[in-house]
């Protein structure tokens, strides 16, 4: 009995370039720094064979070994540089996307803004507000002709009964 199993569906991933191009700074970097975990057991080394050396007596074999020592710090050295330079371009990559969303934010809510702009005009908007007002003084009018409306000498009654 054999049950074939059903892989699951590929789906098929776009790599942009700048996320091949932080994949390629990431993995340089790990390369990097994989390079100086091998300098630094050079250096160690190298320092074990010059005290091996010069407690022998060999002062020129030790000479050699420290000068060795001494050319691979200046590749340490170099490397740090490097591996700046790297962290450097991958945080102003990353910094720059963040950038680029805030930007096509803003220009997304600017077009909004815009279209709602245009749909709502300066004019609709003052003939809305001088409608509203006429209907505020006809509700006053209708009020007062009906006498539901206080005069002031209730208003600073019912004013004083609120500050008891």
């Amino acid at each position: 009995f054999s049950k074939s199993k059903k892989q699951p569906a590929r789906r098929s991933v776009e790599i942009s370039q700048v996320d091949r191009a932080k994949l390629d700074l990431k993995v340089q970097r790990d390369q990097l720094t994989h390079y100086q975990k091998r300098i630094n057991e050079v250096i160690e080394r190298e320092t074990t064979v010059a005290r091996t050396c010069m407690a022998q007596g060999k002062r020129r074999n030790a000479l050699i070994a420290l000068k060795k020592k001494r050319w691979q710090e200046q590749l340490l050295a170099k490397t740090d540089g490097m591996l700046m330079n790297l962290h450097q371009m991958i945080s102003t990559i990353e910094f720059t996307e963040i950038e680029k969303q805030v930007f096509d934010g803003l220009k997304q809510g600017t077009t909004v803004l815009q279209q709602l702009n245009r749909e709502m005009s300066v004019e609709a908007v003052d003939e809305l507000m001088a409608d509203t007002q006429e209907a505020i003084d006809k509700q006053n009018e209708i009020e007062q002709a009906l006498g539901t409306q206080l005069d002031e000498a209730d208003m600073e009654a019912v004013t004083a009964e609120l500050e008891a």
